[in-house]
Parts: C-alpha cells; structure tokens; sequence
C-alpha cells in the first residue's frame, strides 16, 4: 500500500510578497480572530499595515509548522505500522 501525502502550503513562506499575504488572509479557513479581524479590514482599507503584515505572516508561519509536523508524525506512525 502506498500513502503519498501532499503540502497545501507554500515551502518559501518567509519571502512572502504583500499581494500573496493578502490572498492568503482572504482564503484563510483557519479559526484564528486575528486574521479573521485582518480579513475585515482587508474588506474595509484594502490593505494592511506593515506591523498587520508581519504579525499575520508569523501567524501563518507558526499554523503551517505544526501542519507539517502533525504530518510528519502521521507519516512516521503510518510507516511503522
């Protein structure tokens, strides 16, 4: 049996541009309020401050981390089995 298991996150998230940033927070699904908050004022200013940039892009950073490692983990428990 084969199991393929495929990212749906970027692999190069430090060098996000503002224009993918912006796309990203208004396709987020996730539950986090912060974002949730910048997708409002997305719809509002069209844009975010640098600060609202940077505090966004850790978030996403930190999500697609434990994504990965909750992946890796699956993965290794399944290659075990």
């Amino acid at each position: 049996m084969s199991l393929f298991v495929v990212s749906l996150y970027s692999q190069n998230t430090t060098t996000m541009t503002q224009t993918s940033t912006i796309q990203r927070v208004q396709e987020y699904k996730g539950k986090n309020s912060f974002i949730g908050k910048m997708k409002d004022t997305l719809t509002k200013y069209g844009k975010l401050t640098p600060k609202q940039e940077e505090v966004v892009v850790n978030i996403l950073e930190k999500e697609e981390s434990e994504v990965k490692k909750h992946v890796t983990l699956t993965s290794m428990l399944l290659v075990r089995l």
